[in-house]
């Protein structure tokens, strides 16, 4: 997870406006998935998620409505990864 904060400019006293001092603006979280070897990714919602694992695109899509997941959320989204992982790992055994 990335957090942002931006820096806005103070804005000058006009008609009908008060002044505005600097500020900073809300914390924006960014979330970004790492697989094997790869670069980690930005994940901005469930289609970019489902991009990244298109072999367990119906599980995935099947687990995220029964729990009523929000990727944005974090709590939702370390579920859902947590559920990949033991995706993955059952894949890879049977595998072998």
């Amino acid at each position: 997870m990335k957090y942002t904060i931006y820096l806005l400019q103070a804005q000058p006293e006009r008609p009908y406006k008060h002044a505005v001092p600097e500020r900073y603006s809300k914390i924006s979280k960014s979330f970004f998935v790492m697989t094997d070897d790869n670069v980690a990714m930005p994940i901005s919602g469930n289609r970019s998620l489902l991009k990244l694992f298109p072999k367990q695109k119906n599980l995935l899509n099947q687990y995220i409505k029964k729990e009523k997941l929000r990727i944005q959320k974090q709590p939702d989204f370390v579920k859902l990864i947590k559920y990949i992982n033991t995706l993955t790992s059952s894949t890879a055994g049977s595998k072998k």
